[in-house]
């Protein structure tokens, strides 16, 4: 490329110092005449290009296929030739947040649905509907689990506009029986019986049987009944969603203990109630309880288990990206007896696996974009973790059997860490708008 005249002068116009060739030697600046033609403009700002994209490539190849040596290559000082490890971070840390979660928001909602191993793709029907649709087979399976008709005929199944008299008991931790509310199943005795002689169905048998054994149980407990009724409709409510799928509010409606736990707090005076921070902390635990022993059906379960994984996938990079320097400390620590070593160069190292877990993270959502059922999420953490394993391995020199040990250390201590923030943020964020 044809350089620009060099000037009379040889005095540096950005610091002032002598220049002896054509760069000064205190700041870098070329020096030479003020004014570039626009073709020199440009010729600069083509090479610039392609100078960052050459090291950006070559960093590139090195961190993805060489775990460890960009580390060691920046320790012993060769730094020039490799992209810079925080602007690397930086860049992939924004191309990741910009992309990636384009491609989550967009994510078609898979559902496994029980004995059909074969996911469904939820295009135009939300979780919502399919929720109903799994209540109406709770509705099923309990009234046939309380009559003797060998066949039952929902004739009148919950749907996505059922009216605020649905509500849920459960006499057990582990089971829920879904019935109308005292007043519509005696109208529907009522109007069974003026209206024709005909026997009734199994289903309003049923609806109508569950209903009294629910009042004789909670017989004089109003709190306990105006509680689970506003918890199961807002729960209904919640359900139906805006088409992305339920959410975390309406499913703590489904467990005992949280049930339990709110009814109890209606019962004490406003003075000695929980206030909104311990409230939020005991209902996750208690419906973390019922999620872990199974006390919750299997439908919720399961939907459960993939808001756990969507909220995982959201929020978890955001903390990643803020736990760096803890990662950082957590690695300085189980090389805490190499009295040579910095937290800095734990730090970089840091930067390094950091950049690489983003660059995973964002490939497995552009393939989960492609194919819905692909397990990213538990894919990209095995895959950083033997990242971790031999970029220790080959950053540190120790023998392989104690890098597994120390990223095992590392690892297993730095998921705890995220998730309990995660857990203490949502529970924070939870009791704000409770």
């Amino acid at each position: 490329m044809k350089t620009q005249p060099l000037r009379s002068d040889n005095h540096c116009l950005n610091c002032g110092f002598e220049v002896p060739e054509r760069f000064c030697s205190h700041c870098g600046q070329e020096n030479t005449v003020q004014h570039e033609t626009f073709g020199h403009l440009v010729k600069h700002f083509v090479a610039d290009i392609f100078h960052y994209d050459s090291q950006f490539l070559l960093t590139l190849k090195y961190l993805l296929f060489r775990p460890g040596f960009l580390t060691r290559e920046y320790m012993a000082g060769r730094r020039v030739r490799y992209v810079n490890p925080i602007k690397l971070y930086v860049f992939v840390s924004f191309v990741f947040f910009l992309t990636a979660f384009g491609v989550f928001s967009k994510h078609i909602i898979t559902i496994n649905s029980g004995a059909d191993d074969t996911p469904r793709k939820h295009k135009k029907k939300t979780e919502a509907a399919y929720v109903i649709d799994s209540v109406n087979q709770l509705v099923s399976n309990e009234i046939a689990a309380n009559t003797d008709s060998p066949k039952i005929h929902t004739e009148k199944p919950v749907t996505a506009h059922t009216s605020p008299d649905v509500s849920q008991s459960s006499d057990s931790l582990t089971g829920y029986r879904y019935h109308a509310a005292p007043d519509t199943a005696k109208q529907l005795s009522a109007e069974r019986g003026a209206s024709t002689n005909e026997p009734e169905t199994a289903y309003e048998k049923g609806l109508i049987s569950i209903t009294h054994d629910s009042l004789d149980t909670a017989e004089g407990d109003s709190i306990h009944h105006e509680i689970a009724a506003e918890g199961d409709h807002a729960a209904m409510e919640a359900l139906e969603g805006d088409g992305h799928g339920p959410n975390k509010e309406a499913l703590f409606k489904f467990s005992p203990r949280v049930k339990r736990y709110l009814a109890e707090q209606a019962a004490l005076p406003e003075a000695q109630r929980s206030n909104k921070l311990i409230a939020s902390f005991k209902i996750r635990w208690y419906y973390f309880r019922d999620l872990t022993s199974g006390g919750l059906p299997n439908e919720v379960n399961s939907l459960v288990w993939k808001k756990v994984n969507e909220d995982l996938i959201h929020h978890a990079p955001k903390v990643m990206f803020l736990l760096l320097p803890l990662f950082a400390l957590l690695t300085k620590w189980v090389y805490r007896k190499d009295k040579t070593l910095l937290y800095a160069d734990h730090a970089i190292f840091a930067l390094h696996f950091h950049s690489f877990m983003f660059i995973t993270m964002l490939v497995t959502a552009l393939i989960v974009r492609i194919w819905p059922a692909f397990d990213g999420f538990s894919w990209a953490l095995w895959g950083s973790f033997i990242y971790l394993v031999l970029g220790l391995y080959n950053n540190y020199k120790r023998s392989i059997r104690r890098t597994i040990w120390k990223a095992a250390v590392i690892w297993i201590n730095y998921i705890l860490i995220v998730a309990f923030v995660l857990f203490l943020a949502g529970t924070v964020i939870f009791s704000v708008f409770l």
